[in-house]
């Protein structure tokens, strides 16, 4: 295996930890977590389509943390 399709391997499976953890802590509800872990997934996204989703669920918890703050 080359070094580049090593790397490559390695960043998409950083990806997928990530969201993979940012989801169960929607799943929980723990949204402050939740935001930070999208954003996580989001840095170490490699294709814009997961970048946008990570973008996207990361606004959505943070716009769910500011509501449960209120409540």
């Amino acid at each position: 295996m080359t070094n580049e399709v090593s790397k490559t391997m390695t960043e998409n499976a950083d990806y997928k930890e990530a969201a993979e953890a940012a989801a169960e802590a929607e799943r929980n509800n723990r949204w402050k977590t939740a935001a930070a872990l999208w954003m996580n997934a989001y840095f170490q996204a490699r294709k814009d389509l997961n970048a946008n989703w990570a973008n996207n669920r990361s606004e959505y918890c943070i716009k769910r943390y500011k509501e449960a703050r209120h409540a």
